[in-house]
């Protein structure tokens, strides 16, 4: 993801919203590599605040993993676009329990997980 592929789904989905869809939301995948580079949460805000893309609006989507790796920078960030309105979310969070005790200083507003893994996991309760 870069400004200018962020910049256009924000035009595109803000399109939607000027036409009866208000509430229409765009989740965005994100690599640990590209929250590693350095100005990342600036060019994600800057974007939105350019395309006038409300930031609630937006789903940041990251990995149970990253969440595991307990570092700190990534963890600034995610809570740096959290303050800002963005909401973070799970994606294909696999074992609930592995994030248990971790500590975030961000609000976690979902959780995703694949079809697969549902029909998996309630298989086993029984």
């Amino acid at each position: 993801l870069d400004r200018l592929t962020l910049a256009r789904a924000c035009r595109e989905i803000s399109h939607y919203h000027r036409n009866g869809y208000p509430e229409l939301r765009l989740s965005v995948n994100l690599s640990p590599l590209l929250l590693e580079r350095d100005g990342f949460v600036a060019t994600v805000l800057t974007t939105l605040v350019r395309e006038q893309f409300p930031p609630h609006l937006l789903d940041l989507e990251i990995t149970e993993t990253l969440l595991m790796n307990e570092r700190p920078d990534i963890i600034d960030k995610l809570a740096q676009l959290s303050d800002a309105g963005v909401h973070i979310a799970i994606d294909d969070f696999l074992d609930a329990p592995t994030l248990a005790p971790q500590k975030t200083s961000f609000k976690l507003r979902a959780c995703r997980v694949r079809a697969g893994l549902r029909s998996r996991s309630r298989s086993g309760d029984r």
